[in-house]
């Protein structure tokens, strides 16, 4: 009796060290909509998905991957734009930054163009939600004060500190009751924020991360480029790339998309095969937090992947 008590309490133990060090899975993703440039993503909170093609050229995604495009007049009315660099979406809405305007843009996919609000800084990041624009500035980044600002006033409810200097440009996201903030370095820092009592906590990254930043002789890097947070589902959605130092050439580079819990537990991974194909490897995405979609850009075509099943057993 004594014996199988010790096996059963052996089988116990090793049962529970091997959930606590479980492997993330892997998880396919599918071609969805094939073409030359895209710089950035954005979907709304019906689906619509939007991309950034050019300083004045934004295109739709239709449910079969075709896109169309959308040419904004050139100029300095209201309406018009000079040059878009970041595109961000709400429930019906997309928010265009026209950096050579100063000024983000709002637009509704019933309605077009519906109203613009000044941004006098350099915009590092933006968000819309809530129909809400937040923002960070790159010169307060740079000060090591990088203050989340609402278009058209500043809020002194966002701000985080962090002391490096090399951890630049900064990229958040946000939700109803969190504000994910990351630093874009190869030591990745990655804070989560919570809104009803004002606590910041630090979240450790998964331990593969951690150990290939760099090797022995301090050649491998990998580095965020972009993230999303998805609230209900309790998950971090990152997107690195990796490679070898010094060449770093874009054909030796492996992009990736990493889902983390809000612990910073790894649980599942999609990799993308570096090629020639790749215009860039600064992977783009937009997350579909109702369907447990994510698409993802490698800087031309957009890939689709579905989370469910990561997001329902984690």
């Amino acid at each position: 009796m004594g014996r199988l008590f010790c096996c059963l309490l052996s089988l116990i133990f090793f049962t529970g060290a091997c959930r606590m060090q479980r492997r993330p899975v892997q998880i396919q993703s599918s071609l969805f909509s094939e073409g030359n440039h895209c710089e950035g993503l954005a979907i709304t909170e019906k689906g619509t998905l939007f991309g950034l093609y050019s300083s004045n050229t934004v295109f739709m995604v239709e449910d079969d991957g075709r896109r169309n495009y959308f040419n904004q007049s050139i100029g300095t009315k209201p309406y018009e734009i000079s040059s878009i660099t970041a595109i961000a979406s709400g429930e019906n809405q997309i928010c265009l930054y026209d950096k050579g305007n100063s000024r983000f843009s709002l637009y509704s996919y019933d309605y077009g163009y519906l109203e613009s609000k000044p941004a006098d800084e350099k915009v590092a990041d933006l968000k819309l939600f809530n129909e809400i624009v937040y923002y960070i500035c790159e010169d307060e980044c740079k000060e090591d004060r990088p203050l989340i600002r609402t278009a058209g006033e500043q809020t002194g409810e966002f701000i985080f500190l962090e002391k490096d200097k090399e951890a630049l440009p900064v990229l958040f996201d946000i939700s109803e009751n969190y504000v994910l903030l990351a630093y874009k370095t190869p030591s990745v820092s990655l804070k989560i924020y919570e809104r009803d009592n004002g606590t910041v906590h630090r979240i450790p990254l998964p331990g593969r991360v951690l150990k290939g930043l760099r090797n022995s002789s301090g050649d491998k890097i990998e580095v965020l480029s972009d993230l999303a947070l998805d609230e209900e589902a309790k998950l971090i959605i990152a997107a690195f790339f990796s490679g070898e130092k010094p060449a770093l050439r874009k054909q030796e580079l492996n992009p990736f998309i990493s889902l983390m819990n809000l612990k910073g537990q790894e649980l599942a991974m999609v990799s993308f095969p570096p090629g020639e194909h790749q215009e860039r490897v600064e992977l783009k995405i937009a997350v579909n937090r109702k369907e447990s979609l994510l698409y993802v850009s490698d800087g031309a075509n957009i890939y689709k992947i579905d989370y469910e099943k990561v997001a329902s057993h984690h």
